[in-house]
């Protein structure tokens, strides 16, 4: 007799071997979606950053510690493009300051 389990997705009972729920159709096991997996959390993080979360936290094949080192590294990935934006930013608004200054100095930008 077949052992039973639960869904990752729905909690629902379904056979230990079942390649897919019976209640709401997802994947278990090897047929779990690619967002779910290790590499697609890799991805997702890199993409879309601090939206992969709710992946994370849903997925059935990382485990507590796995989902907690996922969401430091999330974190710091959120971080870094945050504060490359801002240097950016910084930077161009400096960039654009001096060159009013000149303009303003030259008189090129004052209406005669």
């Amino acid at each position: 007799m077949d052992t039973l389990k639960q869904c990752w997705n729905c909690r629902g009972t379904i056979d230990a071997n079942d390649a897919y729920c019976r209640h709401c159709g997802k994947g278990q096991g090897q047929s779990v979606p690619f967002r779910y997996t290790h590499a697609g959390m890799i991805v997702l993080s890199l993409l879309i950053g601090p939206l992969t979360l709710p992946y994370i936290w849903k997925s059935p094949i990382v485990g507590r510690n796995g989902r907690i080192a996922y969401l430091l590294a999330n974190l710091l990935i959120t971080f870094f493009m945050l504060s490359m934006v801002f240097g950016i930013y910084n930077s161009v608004n400096h960039q654009v300051q001096d060159t009013m200054k000149i303009i303003k100095q030259s008189g090129m930008g004052s209406e005669k």
